[in-house]
């Protein structure tokens, strides 16, 4: 199973922890067009679920992308609160607000409100990123506004 030199491309781009707004900037497309890319490449992998993080593991599983360019160990954060730490940690397990929520026992609001300001004291745009660099990983730190 091959890719196309757009497919790598893409791959490539959202292995960065850009978003698809980003993305579409960089390659000059709407980001309508950049989901359906996207969606394809979920198909491609036959990940379900639509988790970003699952189609990069998955990619580079099979080689498609470095070995080490998603995968490492999620290591705590001296920026972040020790809850903030703990829904990172859960968030490199793949888990949604709602499921952290329930294992915290905590309120998904409450959980989205920790995600927020994580994302804050990060710098970061998505969950992804936050995943990104909590595993060591290089996240450009640029923000897209519209």
């Amino acid at each position: 199973m091959s890719l196309t030199p757009q497919q790598k491309k893409l791959l490539t781009l959202v292995a960065r922890g850009l978003s698809n707004k980003a993305i579409a900037k960089e390659l000059n497309v709407t980001s309508n067009t950049i989901e359906s890319y996207i969606s394809n490449l979920y198909q491609h992998f036959k990940v379900t679920g639509k988790k970003r993080l699952q189609l990069l593991e998955v990619a580079e599983r099979q080689g498609f992308l470095e070995v080490g360019t998603v995968t490492g160990v999620c290591t705590i954060l001296p920026e972040l609160s020790s809850t903030e730490n703990h829904v990172v940690t859960h968030l490199n397990r793949g888990l949604s607000a709602e499921e952290i929520a329930h294992k915290m026992f905590l309120k998904k609001k409450t959980v989205e409100n920790h995600i927020s300001s994580i994302l804050r004291k990060l710098s970061v745009d998505n969950q992804l990123q936050i995943i990104l660099v909590s595993r060591g990983k290089y996240v450009e730190r640029t923000r897209i506004i519209d």
